[in-house]
């Protein structure tokens, strides 16, 4: 049988990230059909289905110098 959703820790392990990266993409609305109950994310199967790899918005990063 299928699963419906994961946890935030599954699927930081699937994606190679921090469970941390996870968390702040869910409260930003980048993964959609994330859910919340009471402080646990889950995170729909079809967001891993649908996404082979993991794009993270890097925009609080400072950019380095080009030399």
């Amino acid at each position: 049988m299928k699963r419906g959703y994961y946890t935030v820790e599954e699927v930081a392990e699937f994606y190679a990230v921090a469970p941390d990266t996870i968390r702040r993409m869910c409260r930003g609305g980048k993964i959609p059909g994330a859910k919340q109950f009471g402080r646990r994310w889950r995170i729909p199967a079809k967001f891993l289905e649908d996404n082979i790899s993991l794009e993270t918005d890097r925009s609080d990063k400072p950019e380095k110098p080009k030399k």
